[in-house]
């Protein structure tokens, strides 16, 4: 009951910074003045409407061996080339592994909290914003599921993450650690950061047959939004879903996965739509995804807030298509007035997954989707 009054007194002081936000952010840091914001279905920032095509990066600000800061360095510098504006990067890494940023519940390794440190201040260094989600719903680097059986021992579903107070309670443990952090490089907390573009509830929330009105995440959803605004009013919220609906026979729409993408965009704390779209994975065609796009497009209209597709690509066994592929989902972004999109993922080199690279015919589609993005600004 505590929790639940601060909330309601915090949500109007929260409502006041968002109506004098010009006044209190338009603060020259590392030349991003203004924090992100969402003004009906476009972006704002520095003043001007702002649209773009990112990048994921997952790994870019992990302390896992797998990069030397001269590889961020010169990975940030490549996106920057091909005018990604916004990069997504995992914000988490938990568990008893080499690099975690979360050994145990409650517990943070400092050593990796500064290369994520590193990543915010050379990405605003070279001009690109970083959505940061807080947790994975699949178990890599840190899933649910680590919550879930960390808190309650083995045994436990995945679903409870959403309704159990006690796994809830760790989870919001590490939001409050990671917004109110100050970054060593900068000297500025996490929640003072216009490099941060936005923050992300979890990559890919699910609740897999346990609720197909979608009701339990979307109040998951509402309460965790609500406490992010409270530590952080400055940023932009987004949910990090893949666009589920309820109430149609196909399984991206009956309710399966557990949401409801419809109310989950209503949430007032949930600044604009996220989609992912993967049409080998989920065995659909171009027909099929051009009517996906476009039908959560209109609903995040009637909701005048901006939709993002979030992540999308195709797999290396596809490599001879991405281009193809990727030329007609960015006329549709183009088409249905998508604010940004985020393709999964522009690298160094191809690999054997749905990595490809900067300077190879799919890129080039990435290049010219930039320019075409960037100029609507």
């Amino acid at each position: 009951m505590k929790w639940v009054t601060l909330m309601v007194t915090s949500s109007s002081i929260y409502l006041c910074c968002k109506r004098f936000q010009i006044c209190i952010i338009s603060r020259d840091i590392g030349g991003l003045r203004m924090f992100a914001y969402a003004d009906g279905t476009y972006f704002i920032v520095d003043e001007k409407p702002f649209y773009f095509q990112g990048n994921n990066t997952y790994f870019l600000g992990l302390l896992e061996g797998r990069l030397t800061l001269e590889d961020i360095d010169r990975i940030l510098a490549e996106n920057a080339r091909m005018g990604i504006k916004v990069m997504r990067i995992w914000a988490f890494n938990s568990g008893p592994k080499p690099g975690a940023i979360q050994p145990k519940l409650d517990e943070f390794n400092e050593e990796a909290l500064q290369r994520l440190d590193y990543v915010v201040n050379k990405a605003k260094e070279h001009g690109i914003m970083l959505i940061l989600p807080f947790v994975n719903y699949w178990e890599d680097l840190c899933g649910m599921q680590w919550y879930v059986d960390e808190t309650l021992g083995s045994g436990h579903s995945i679903n409870e993450f959403y309704t159990d107070e006690t796994v809830k309670s760790h989870y919001r443990n590490y939001i409050r650690m990671l917004i109110e952090r100050r970054n060593i490089f900068t000297n500025v907390l996490y929640r003072d950061e216009p490099a941060i573009f936005a923050w992300e509830l979890a990559n890919e929330p699910r609740n897999k047959n346990d609720d197909f009105t979608g009701t339990k995440l979307f109040l998951w959803a509402s309460e965790m939004a609500q406490y992010i605004k409270v530590l952080d009013p400055n940023h932009m919220v987004a949910t990090g879903e893949e666009g589920f609906k309820t109430g149609d026979e196909d399984w991206v729409d009956n309710g399966s996965e557990g949401l409801d993408f419809s109310r989950n965009i209503s949430i007032p704390e949930i600044d604009f739509a996220t989609v992912h779209l993967y049409m080998d994975g989920w065995d659909k065609d171009y027909a099929w995804t051009e009517a996906f796009m476009q039908d959560r497009a209109a609903i995040a209209k009637k909701s005048n807030k901006p939709i993002v597709l979030e992540e999308y690509g195709r797999p290396f066994e596809k490599m001879d298509q991405r281009e193809e592929a990727f030329r007609f989902w960015h006329s549709k972004v183009l088409e249905f007035g998508y604010a940004g999109a985020m393709v999964w993922q522009m690298e160094d080199t191809d690999d054997l997954g749905f990595a490809f690279s900067f300077k190879g015919n799919a890129g080039q589609t990435m290049l010219e989707q930039s320019m075409l993005m960037n100029a609507k600004a």
